[in-house]
């Protein structure tokens, strides 16, 4: 087992520098357990976890990645818990290309996360087997996406997630105006890294978008101020 653990004391810090790719990726790292410290400032993820099967991403805070704060694909038996996410390009939290339970079994658990200040509060591209519980998703673009658009993902179409006891408001932040669009035109390195450039295209102003899925469950939400 590999373990990258903090204090507790806010004092653990990795920074990419807006030119690291990645701050930290767990790549068939079967086993890891992320813990106790705060990432920021990726070129694309703040942690990446791909081709592991038995992870867990604890009490982080991951802020002002360029596109995705928490990210996991190809992966299964997986527990994101008491995250913070906030000021990513594209999804604070990202499960795609999640495990083929059938709808039998959820392979990856998110729970307690707060995911706020994104272009989207969770997304995931094929993000299956997924189940998301007593977490909040607010003051992004849009609060959840999933989706079978985007080519290249096993396990195409999206099936096989559940919702419950969510807590998705106010996600109405437009990062897509005009003053934003010539900003963000910018190069990375001329722009403030903890004003959010989107990434990808959202419906501003919704809470839960399915662009195509099956055998999803949704309840006992709260949806308001969207």
């Amino acid at each position: 087992d590999i373990q990258i653990e903090g204090t507790g004391d806010d004092d653990v810090l990795f920074d990419g520098d807006r030119r690291k790719l990645n701050v930290i990726r767990a790549d068939r790292a079967d086993g890891v357990v992320l813990r106790n410290f705060t990432v920021q400032y990726s070129d694309f993820n703040n942690v990446y976890v791909i081709e592991t099967n038995g992870f867990r991403l604890d009490r982080i805070v991951s802020r002002w990645s360029r596109e995705y704060g928490f990210l996991s694909f190809s992966s299964d038996n997986g527990l994101y818990t008491d995250l913070v996410a906030h000021g990513s390009g594209d999804a604070g939290v990202y499960p795609g290309a999640g495990p083929q339970g059938l709808c039998q079994r959820y392979g990856i658990e998110i729970r307690r996360v707060d995911s706020y200040g994104n272009t989207l509060g969770y997304s995931g591209t094929s993000g299956d087997g997924i189940w998301v519980h007593d977490s909040r998703f607010h003051h992004n673009a849009a609060g959840l996406a999933m989706d079978s658009v985007f080519p290249n993902h096993p396990g195409m179409p999206q099936e096989c997630s559940k919702f419950e006891r969510n807590r998705i408001y106010s996600n109405n932040a437009n990062l897509f105006s005009a003053q934003r669009d010539a900003y963000c035109k910018r190069p990375v390195l001329e722009r403030d890294p903890k004003v959010v450039c989107p990434t990808t295209l959202v419906p501003v102003g919704t809470g839960l978008l399915i662009a195509g899925g099956n055998g999803n469950v949704v309840r006992g939400n709260q949806f308001y101020d969207n």
